[in-house]
């Protein structure tokens, strides 16, 4: 095949597209159409060619699929433009014939490889079986008499209606009816105090109905939100939460996890938090292992972050709820009881892209405040030594702890002059200044470290982050805080992986807030089309609602806006495969 090694070696796609593919994709791409037999069509050979390489690019973006409607006619990768929409559903049809078994798939207009396309199914399957099955086992009439009995007593003396109007009501309303709730809404709406409300009835209802005790399991996608729903939830559930991982069973040497579709959890209500973090791998191994009967309550926030892995699950869900004959229910609390004022103000209008209001805000004063650090050095040192050094005045380590929570940076990238690496370097050298001790990538007291790897018999999680203090035989030693708000010290160089975190990505801050943290952008002259992908709306959203008492923002008023401008949507098919398995 001369044509397919002239493919492969730039000589049908512009050159430009060698800067934005990895080898993985021109192998994988090359690989799938040698598959094709002697003789096949060129030109849809190309295109086959050309349509594997940007699924892949696709896929490790965090798409599932390519939606085909979507990227017809489209310049997908730099110098490589798409056909109409026609073409590109007859080539994967002609080429699928020659494809290894369950390789590739064209459903409802997408492209997905076999792995997704399995992950898609099986959660939509999953969504339509428990749309099916009635938990607790009890008609209408039954569970509003329950409700009557007991309403007053769960929100304070409020009176009963078969269709509340207050959102908290309506969650708690649904989840005694239907095997799958998602109770959405941003920080501060009352999401963790609603699920309690939840579980609560649910034990009461089941303990009326069976007379035994029901069996909660609390998980979420982290060690530190696991642990965060412990705090909260534990007394309602009897156990701690765990990751989704530990729940599963996944190990690193295997490809199945322990509960699976063959060996079902055991458990008669399942409570995830922080499900937007939750990629599409992990989400269809979660269904596979709930027993049908099992009710779901997944808590999250859809406008946030979407998973670091593939996919955008509970945005999915909560987008396919607004069809009036959706299989299950989702309600989003949109009262804020803590997250209000200015900074509810400048969260709504970064979600809904209203540049003019933001300006507004940020010219006002109102604890919103920006700075662009890219312009002085001397106002990076100065923010810096302001920021942190209430923690290197501590008295001890509990104290280094809560000032800790006190102010944090935040940026998009991990790498670069503004990721992470460099901040934390940059951080450490200015604080080196007034602070004698602090040794830039050496271990000092009033150093922040992050957690980056679980270790479960430490009860050290990806995420936690401690503080290196002094104990009272003056060691310095890694504490972190208990399960319980006690302090617990590790010997340093027993910790498992770690980095320095007076800076962290906003990927790492989801769960958790800040008296005053600092968003980090950098300048729009580094606004690669690599960065365009990893900053966008959704992220500036996320880190605003980081922030409790104030918020500063060291960018230009024009980085902020193209990023605000900059809304990315994964492609997915999920909807379509719930709707067509709904019978629509």
């Amino acid at each position: 095949m001369k044509w397919l090694d002239a493919l492969t070696k730039g000589h049908f796609i512009d050159k430009a597209i060698n800067t934005e593919c990895q080898d993985i994709d021109r192998y994988a791409a090359a690989h799938f159409t040698h598959c094709l037999p002697d003789g096949f069509d060129a030109n849809v050979a190309t295109l086959w060619y050309k349509l594997v390489l940007v699924l892949n690019l696709a896929q490790r973006a965090g798409h599932s699929c390519l939606i085909l409607a979507d990227v017809a006619n489209k310049e997908m990768v730099t110098g490589l433009r798409l056909p109409d929409e026609a073409q590109l559903v007859d080539c994967i049809a002609q080429c699928l014939e020659h494809m290894p078994s369950a390789c590739f798939g064209l459903e409802h207009g997408c492209f997905y490889s076999g792995r997704y396309m399995a992950f898609e199914r099986d959660i939509a399957a999953a969504v339509s079986r428990r749309a099916s099955v009635s938990s607790p086992d009890q008609d209408e009439d039954d569970i509003n008499a329950f409700m009557a009995q007991h309403w007053a007593s769960w929100f304070d003396g409020a009176a009963f209606t078969d269709s509340p109007q207050d959102k908290q009501q309506q969650a708690v309303s649904k989840a005694l009816r239907a095997n799958l709730l998602i109770v959405n809404g941003g920080p501060g709406t009352g999401k963790t105090y609603t699920a309690a409300k939840i579980l609560a009835a649910l034990r009461e209802l089941y303990q009326q109905k069976e007379k035994s005790s029901l069996k909660i399991l609390l998980a979420a996608p982290t060690g530190k939100a696991a642990q965060r729903l412990t705090e909260a939830l534990q007394s309602q559930s009897g156990h701690g939460a765990q990751t989704l991982h530990r729940l599963l069973g996944v190990r690193m040497d295997r490809v199945e996890p322990k509960f699976n579709e063959h060996n079902k959890l055991h458990c008669d209500v399942l409570l995830v938090d922080e499900a937007s973090m939750i990629d599409l791998s992990l989400m269809a191994r979660l269904f596979r292992a709930l027993p049908d009967r099992c009710v779901l309550i997944m808590l999250g926030d859809a406008n946030q972050l979407p998973s670091v892995e593939s996919g955008n699950v509970l945005k999915e869900l909560v987008d396919a709820a607004s069809h009036p004959e959706a299989p299950y229910d989702v309600v989003t609390l949109n009262k804020s009881y803590r997250f209000g004022g200015a900074l509810g103000e400048f969260a709504d209008a970064v979600l809904y892209g209203q540049n003019s209001q933001i300006r507004a805000l940020l010219d006002a004063d109102n604890g919103i405040t920006r700075v662009d650090m890219s312009q002085d050095p001397n106002i990076f040192t100065q923010k810096a030594i302001a920021d942190f050094s209430a923690l290197f005045q501590s008295d001890s380590p509990k104290e280094a702890l809560e000032r800790a929570r006190s102010a944090r940076w935040l940026t998009p990238m991990r790498r670069g002059q503004w990721g992470v690496e460099s901040l934390n370097q940059q951080i450490e050298m200015a604080l080196s200044r007034k602070y004698k001790q602090v040794l830039p990538e050496r271990v000092y007291a009033g150093k922040l470290i992050m957690i980056t790897q679980n270790h479960y018999s430490a009860s050290l999680f990806n995420g936690d982050v401690g503080v290196v203090w002094p104990d009272d035989t003056g060691n310095l030693m890694a504490w972190f805080e208990g399960p319980h708000g006690d302090l617990v010290s590790h010997h340093v160089a027993r910790l498992p992986a770690n980095i320095t975190a007076f800076a962290m990505t906003v990927h790492k801050s989801q769960g958790s807030e800040f008296d005053h943290p600092t968003l980090v952008l950098p300048p729009v002259s580094d606004f690669t089309p690599q960065t365009r992908q990893l900053i966008d709306r959704a992220l500036i959203y996320t880190a605003v609602t980081r922030a409790k008492k104030a918020l500063c923002i060291s960018s230009s008023v024009e980085s902020l806006e193209m990023a605000i401008l900059q809304k990315h949507s994964r492609m997915s098919g999920l909807a379509k495969q719930i709707f067509t398995l709904a019978g629509r």
